[in-house]
């Protein structure tokens, strides 16, 4: 389990890194600050989605066993 902690880790650089171009973009003036203030929401949600889906599948065990499945697969073609 130890060995895929790096993936909410990742998850968490890239919302900081997301929320670091968000501010950025917000702290800027001129006349497209609307826009600026927009995408800098939507690229915002999308890192805390990007985080919340990864810790969800990590949470549930998605990455426990990453090699079995094409095993199995083979498996159930070879008994078919």
């Amino acid at each position: 389990m130890s060995r895929h902690l790096w993936l909410p880790g990742f998850g968490l650089l890239f919302v900081i890194l997301v929320l670091g171009g968000s501010v950025v973009w917000i702290t800027e003036t001129g006349a497209v600050r609307t826009f600026k203030l927009l995408m800098g929401a939507v690229y915002t949600l999308m890192g805390l989605g990007f985080l919340l889906l990864t810790t969800w599948a990590f949470v549930k065990g998605q990455f426990q066993d990453i090699e079995g499945p094409k095993f199995r697969m083979l498996e159930m073609e070879e008994k078919s």
